[in-house]
């Protein structure tokens, strides 16, 4: 399928998922474009051809309270934030990132 929405394949198809998967986590264009070596317009193309790949329709939801929270760990003594919200009323994780 992945191969369907990049015709061209100048640069692998591993480069261009990875770019698209640090990107879903959250990382700026340019820091990708410093970490696989490639041109910021590139990995911006191909977030953009990915998406309309996808077909995929997003609906805002109204929620009438998230809840917040940070906390901190350490792991091999480097520290890890991890951040979250969820949906009070359903309990749904909406977002999180460490």
């Amino acid at each position: 399928m992945l191969s369907k929405i990049f015709e061209r394949n100048k640069v692998s198809l591993e480069i261009k998922i990875l770019a698209i998967a640090l990107f879903l986590h959250d990382l700026g264009m340019e820091r990708i474009s410093k970490i696989i070596h490639k041109a910021k317009s590139s990995v911006h193309y191909w977030v953009l051809k990915f998406r309309e790949g996808l077909n995929y329709i997003s609906v805002k939801k109204q929620r009438k309270c998230i809840g917040i929270d940070e906390t901190k760990i350490i792991v091999n003594k480097t520290q890890y934030f991890i951040f979250a919200a969820i949906n009070t009323e359903t309990k749904e994780l909406i977002y999180m990132k460490i």
